[in-house]
């Protein structure tokens, strides 16, 4: 997946837009002895979801991340899938 290509979207209450957001979650996912690969943001955002789900606190990067690739992939504002 080229991230170059995904559109200029930014988040509307903090300073991170969603190339960013895919970037950290590829080298989230790039860990010795792995080889995982993104083909698409909807891998992406399953792999987050996963990475969210097994964390024991409240992962705001995470979750900001969260909310860039859902707006992205329902064609919505950040406002509407994000937590103020």
């Amino acid at each position: 997946m080229n991230i170059e290509l995904l559109p200029d979207l930014k988040h509307c209450y903090c300073d991170y837009t969603l190339k960013e957001a895919v970037t950290m979650v590829q080298n989230s996912a790039e860990r010795p002895g792995t080889d995982i690969k993104f083909e698409s943001v909807e891998q992406v955002q399953d792999y987050l979801k996963e990475m969210i789900k097994s964390t024991w606190y409240v992962w705001i990067t995470g979750q900001r991340a969260m909310e860039l690739i859902t707006a992205h992939l329902e064609n919505k504002p950040v406002k509407d899938v994000s937590i103020p």
